[in-house]
């Protein structure tokens, strides 16, 4: 047997024998549990949604580990970004703090139970969200996809539902990591609210000499200096730098209605803007053209300065005089990018008749954003000097269009209990941006349309659901029902100007006369050969069970068989378990069967674009769908969907105002979809243009596609302990922990098709894309949360850990000696509240209370300082974040 098939058994063992001494360990504290108030009311007596189609079911009593967050956990996070406070709140769930990564930075994917994003199902108040039209081609979430959480604000938040656990034989495919269902407000208050917040942060900027080194480096090796008046050594000039930045505004109004006699109507609007954030280093490079002896213009660094520092004046490089003046400390941004965010979300039930409801829910959204790409130099041939003389830093200025809406009847005929809907999602991403496109010369724009994406659903639902008496200790619950399903995704061209060649070659300088780079840089554009609108259908059937077999004995099963017009059909399966130990405690089980169907924008995707290498160039690079006859070519295959098996035990204990769940899983993928590395080779680019005749299919230099990957192994622990002790003063205290421990493990990648071999060696991925899936997350996460309230007055203090974490820069050439490992942190939050009579609360918080940065990238992939910090870190780099707000609710 494979070793590493038995270290994973031995390891899921030692999980469940973890479970079975949390039970023991439970009766011993039973004496101890009856000081508890038994009063307090448990969060754990939440009526679930998820998880299971029997109504009435609780966390504790639920066969499958769910975790409930209140709209009081979400609001007083101090987070604005709903992807975010899940973080705060949820330790299985995990994101990076990204910058410089494209459409990353706004559509920001995420992970939970350490798998991809798009393994992550999202409902919204239990029916399907659309999932953005992004496909994420960075290194962080390479050829992902994903909901847009952040369109959804969280001031429109009742609350959150997460299942953890393999759910797709329920719910359908993508619910292979879990589910969550996010339910909208119902109240009919009058609800106002107003937060302000900011970076009051200080940096220790720069590195000391010796630190973050790796391999053969030292500071000599690293050194890059100037001439006299600006000459840096960023290897030895650390000092301390002051922030104030990444201000933030949100302003949200939200009222009820009561509509007849129990129809409730609920509106919701809210305006969210974040200015940017930076903590890049101070630039040392040279930034114009040198002069030679014999008056030639020069930009080679290193000459220039190796030559003025030899003392011969007879061989100098001259310096342009500009160098002196200019400012180094504001030509790069690494940080937060600029969001403007207006969202408006409505909630409507309407009983009408006997026994039927009528509802409608959904929401619109649009995102304006301004974030950074690299700085391009005066003297770079990727500028146009006559329009930029001292060099420019593109910006990605994208606009985000989101909008939902869904449509319903829910009641009873007779013994049936029936739930009609129509939903309907569209999801616009338009690349638009200030940068140039060099080939045109002069005649250049700044500004672009680079085009965009867009992705459509449409979601038929039918659920049934009756309940019959078998002679159990319950009646047995039985579901089934029906889903259909019409997707399209889009890809719309960009302005022409955005990918023509013009055909000016670089027009002064040294390389005077060279082929000038085509299309617009960095900011992301679409020609018309990407033009595409495909789509497809699907149909769903299922049928899920659940009863009471005995009064200590629940058992539930699911069976779901999906049929897609263009990959075909699958069936997966579920059997879930709960086995009552005593009155308090009880053991849960659960194994299923799950599947992701290969996203439109998976098979789909086309793009050229200039991309960077992993040495840190610029190459033009094709993405070709699957489908295209050039990447068949070159080994593509048809995707196929990705299977997945998962196994979950849990242990669950309650008595009076204590609670502890502790669950451990294990879930494999096969055939996991992600994009291939760039494949580069010698006569690569020749074979590529003579497939074809099209001249804008040509000049491709490096390719990439999707293909079914790899498989994995993710096997976990998840703790959580709530506990509401007595108090001899007034007040109350709420205690939660919250613990994951999570580990992915590789167990095939797929071998490089025979087509590429003559032109490379290139493996299908390469080994930074390996360490993102084993090691790019924290393994261990935990958030330990103090809630004290009394009268008018609350303090909640959060403090989480986050693990250790390695990283494989995108820059570091895809060379293990580069990885670098980041130690794990404690992060503190902390919010203040005061509320008076009239309905207003005053509050004031701090995220990252402590100001902890982490640890600086090595050196020697830090750009020369000018990117000290990693975006892996889940925390972020931009330091402190104190926030006050004001809310003001009414009754009336």
């Amino acid at each position: 047997m494979n070793k590493c098939v038995v270290y994973r058994k031995l390891r899921l063992r030692l999980l469940i024998s973890g479970i079975l001494a949390a039970q023991s360990a439970a009766y011993v504290q039973g004496a101890w549990a009856q000081t508890i108030n038994e009063e307090a009311l448990s969060s754990e007596e939440e009526v679930l949604v998820l998880g299971s189609r029997r109504a009435g079911r609780d966390v504790i009593n639920s066969a499958v580990p769910v975790d409930v967050i209140s709209a009081r956990d979400i609001e007083r996070t101090g987070f604005t970004q709903t992807v975010e406070l899940l973080q705060s709140l949820v330790p299985s769930f995990s994101t990076s703090k990204n910058s410089i990564t494209d459409a990353t930075d706004y559509v920001r994917p995420a992970q939970l139970r350490g798998l991809g994003p798009e393994h992550v199902l999202v409902l919204v108040n239990g029916k399907r969200r659309h999932i953005s039209s992004v496909v994420h081609d960075n290194e962080q979430a390479r050829g992902s996809v994903n909901v847009d959480l952040n369109s959804i604000p969280p001031s429109s938040i009742a609350s959150i539902e997460v299942l953890r656990d393999g759910a797709a034989a329920q719910y359908g495919s993508d619910a292979i990591a879990g589910v969550i269902n996010i339910n909208l407000k119902k109240s009919t208050k009058l609800e106002m609210g107003a937060t302000f917040g900011s970076n009051f942060s200080s940096e220790d900027r720069g590195y000391r000499a010796g630190e973050s080194l790796n391999g053969n480096n030292t500071d000599a090796s690293l050194l890059t200096s100037g001439p006299g008046g600006f000459a840096l050594d960023w290897t030895n000039n650390p000092s301390k730098k002051d922030h104030r930045d990444g201000e933030t505004a949100i302003y949200h109004i939200a009222k009820g209605f009561e509509v007849g006699a129990e129809g409730i109507l609920h509106l919701s609007l809210q305006y969210w803007h974040q200015e940017g954030s930076s903590r890049n280093g101070v630039d040392p490079n040279f930034q114009y053209f040198g002069v030679d002896p014999d008056g030639n213009l020069t930009f080679d660094r290193a000459a220039i300065a190796a030559t003025n520092a030899d003392n011969d004046p007879s061989n100098d490089i001259r310096i342009d005089p500009r160098e002196i003046g200019f400012d180094r400390d504001e030509n790069w941004w690494f940080g937060k990018s600029e969001l403007t965010d207006v969202s408006s979300f409505v909630n409507f039930d309407l009983p009408i008749g006997d026994n039927k409801t009528f509802y409608t829910f959904g929401g619109v959204s649009r995102r304006k954003g301004r974030g950074p790409c690299f700085w391009r130099e005066p003297a770079s041939n990727n500028n146009v000097r006559s329009i930029n003389p001292d060099g420019y830093l593109p910006n990605v200025k994208p606009v985000i269009k989101d909008t939902s809406l869904a449509v319903g009847l829910k009641g009873n005929f007779g013994e049936y209990n029936y739930d009609i809907s129509q939903t309907f999602g569209h999801n616009d991403f338009n690349f638009k941006g200030s940068t140039l496109n060099v080939s045109l010369g002069n005649d250049s724009p700044t500004e672009f349309d680079g085009g965009g994406t867009k992705f459509r659903q449409l979601t038929t639902n039918i659920d049934i659901t009756r309940s019959f008496d078998i002679g159990a200790a319950s009646a047995l619950n039985f579901a089934f029902g029906s889903e259909y399903r019409n997707e399209q995704y889009e890809i719309y061209e960009g302005q022409p100007e955005a990918y023509t060649n013009g055909g000016v070659p670089v027009l002064d300088g040294p390389n005077a006369g060279a082929t000038a780079t085509v299309g617009t840089q960095c900011v992301q554009s679409f020609h018309r050969v990407d033009n595409i609108k495909e789509g497809r259908n699907n149909v769903a059937f299922y049928i899920d069970a659940e009863v009471d077999w005995t009064e200590n004995f629940t058992v539930g099963a699911a069976i779901r068989f999906e049929d897609y017009s263009d990959f075909g059909s699958t069936t997966t399966g579920k059997l879930s378990s709960r086995y009552a130990l005593t009155e308090n405690a009880g053991l849960r089980a659960a194994i299923s069967t799950g599947f992701r169907a290969p996203a439109l924008q998976q098979q789909f995707y086309s793009n050229r674009s200039l991309q960077s290498t992993p040495a840190g160039n610029l190459s033009q690079t094709g993405t070709f769908p699957v489908n295209t006859s050039i990447a068949q070519a070159l080994g593509a295959q048809p995707l196929e969907a990705e299977e997945s098996q998962s196994i979950s035990l849990g242990y669950t204990y309650e008595r009076d105002s204590f609670s502890l769940t502790v669950d451990a899983y294990q879930v494999t993928v096969d055939d996991r979809i992600l994009l291939s590395e760039q494949f580069a080779g010698t006569g690569l680019p020749e074979f590529l243009d003579s497939l074809t005749t099209n001249p804008d299919l040509q000049g491709i230099q490096r390719l990439n596609y999707f293909i079914n990957g790899l498989d994995t192994t993710t096997q976990g622990l998840d703790v959580i302990a709530k506990y509401q002790p007595a108090l001899d003063i007034n007040g109350t205290v709420d205690l939660t922990l919250a613990f994951n421990r999570n580990d992915t493990e590789i167990d095939r990648i797929a071998e490089t098709p025979s087509q590429l071999q003559p032109f490379t060696e290139q493996a299908i991925l390469g080994h930074t894309n390996i360490n993102n899936i084993e090691q790019a997350a924290p393994k261990t996460a935990s958030h330990f949360t103090i809630d004290y309230q009394q009268d008018y007055f609350s303090v909640v203090w959060r403090t989480s850990y986050y693990g250790s974490i390695i990283a494989a820069e995108r820059f570091a050439g895809d060379d293990p000696v580069n990885d670098q490992k980041y130690d794990g942190e404690f992060i503190h939050n902390a919010e203040f509240s005061i509320s008076g009579d009239n309905g207003l609360v005053f509050s004031l918080g701090a995220n990252n209370l402590l100001d902890t940065y982490p640890d600086k990238r090595f050196k020697s992939q830090s750009r020369w300082g000018i990117l000290p910090y990693s975006g892996y870190v889940p925390y972020g780099f931009t330091g402190r974040y104190i926030y006050g707000r004001i809310n003001w609710s009414w009754d009336g």
